[in-house]
C-alpha cells in the first residue's frame, strides 16, 4: 500500500461533531442568566423581608416605648399623690397621712423657726405640699413677712408688705398657748390633720382646717374661748 493510499478512520478515530458543544456552552450561558435573574429576585425578596422585619421591630419597639412612658406617668401619678402634690401649694389633695400638723408641738416648731428669720407674730400657718409651710407674721406696726418654713425646717423669707397708714398691730396671734388650745379644739371635733390656721379681728377671730382620715376638708371657724362657731365639710 502506497503513502497517498487513504485508510479509512474508525468512528471512534472521527472528532466529535461541533453542534453539541455548542449547544453545551448556550445551556451554560442560559444556565447563568437564569441564575442571575434568580438570585437577582431572590435578593430582592430578601431585601424585601429584611425591610418587613424591620418595619415590625420599629413597630414592636415604638409599642414598648409607648408603655414604658405610660407606666411613667402613672408611677409619677402615684408619687405626686403621696406627696401631696408637691409645689402646688394645695396640701387638702394630698393624703392625709400625710399632709399637715399631727401636733400642736410641730405647730409651735413651725412658728418659732419663722421668727428666727423675721420679726412679728404667726397670724396664719399655711401647709403646703412636700411637708413645707407657710407662716405669716405681722409687726404691731402692721407689717406682714411671709416665711417659708421646709420640711427639714429651714426658714426663709420669701414676701415682705410694709403696713400702710391705716395698718395696726393684730388682735388676735397664733402664739404657742392659742395654737395648742385651737389645735385640741379642733381634733376633738374632727380627727385628722391641721393643715390650716388663722386669725384675725373678726368676732370668731380663729379658723382652722381639717384633713381627716377620708381625706375629706373640714373648715371650722372658734370664738374667743376656742368653742366650735361654725363647720363647712368639704367632699
Amino acid at each position: 500500500m502506497s503513502d497517498n493510499d487513504t485508510i479509512p478512520q474508525s468512528p471512534a478515530d472521527q472528532p466529535a461533531p461541533s453542534a453539541p458543544v455548542k449547544r453545551r456552552r448556550g445551556l451554560l450561558v442560559g444556565g447563568a442568566t437564569l441564575a442571575a435573574v434568580l438570585l437577582a429576585g431572590g435578593g430582592a425578596a430578601i431585601g424585601a423581608a429584611l425591610s418587613d422585619d424591620d418595619d415590625d421591630r420599629g413597630e414592636r419597639s415604638a409599642e414598648r416605648d409607648g408603655e414604658r412612658n405610660d407606666d411613667e406617668m402613672n408611677d409619677g401619678d402615684a408619687a405626686g399623690g403621696v406627696a401631696g402634690d408637691e409645689g402646688t401649694g394645695d396640701a387638702a389633695s394630698g393624703d392625709a397621712r400625710t399632709v399637715g400638723a399631727d401636733s400642736a408641738a410641730a405647730l409651735v416648731d413651725l412658728v418659732s423657726a419663722a421668727t428666727g428669720v423675721a420679726d412679728g407674730d404667726a397670724v396664719s400657718l399655711d401647709a403646703e405640699g412636700g411637708g413645707a409651710w407657710e407662716v405669716q407674721l405681722e409687726t404691731d406696726g402692721g407689717d406682714e413677712t411671709e416665711v417659708r418654713v421646709a420640711s427639714d425646717g429651714a426658714a426663709e423669707v420669701i414676701g415682705t408688705e410694709t403696713a400702710d397708714a391705716d395698718d395696726r398691730a393684730p388682735a388676735h396671734v397664733l402664739d404657742a398657748e392659742t395654737i395648742e388650745a385651737l389645735f385640741t379644739a379642733a381634733t376633738a371635733d374632727t380627727a385628722g390633720r391641721v393643715v390650716e390656721m388663722s386669725s384675725d379681728d373678726d368676732a370668731s377671730p380663729y379658723e382652722v382646717t381639717v384633713v381627716d382620715a377620708d381625706s375629706r376638708t373640714v373648715e371650722l371657724t372658734f370664738d374667743e374661748a376656742f368653742a366650735v362657731v361654725d363647720r363647712d365639710t368639704d367632699d
